[in-house]
C-alpha cells in the first residue's frame, strides 16, 4: 500500500487511502502498518496533494494513527 500511495496516479491513491482506513479500524493492522513500512510518512506527504479527497483520506489515516497510539 505505501508502494502504490507513493508512486501511482491519484486515483489509485485515493482508493488505496479508502482502503488503509477500513483497515485502520483494526488495531493489529494499525500494528502492522507501523512496524513493517514507511506508511506514516507517505500519509503525512500527502497533506500538500492538491486532491482534497487524498488530503482529506490521508489526514483521517493519521488521526486513526494517533488516536491508537496515544490509547
Amino acid at each position: 500500500m505505501t508502494f502504490e500511495l507513493y508512486h501511482e496516479d491519484d486515483i489509485l491513491k485515493l482508493k488505496t487511502l479508502e482502503e488503509i482506513n477500513e483497515d485502520f479500524r483494526r488495531g493489529d493492522n494499525i500494528n502492522l502498518a507501523l512496524l513493517s513500512s514507511d506508511l506514516l510518512s507517505v500519509l503525512v506527504g500527502h497533506f500538500k496533494n492538491e486532491d482534497n479527497g487524498i488530503r482529506e483520506m490521508s489526514s483521517r489515516a493519521v488521526v486513526i494513527l494517533i488516536f491508537y497510539i496515544k490509547n
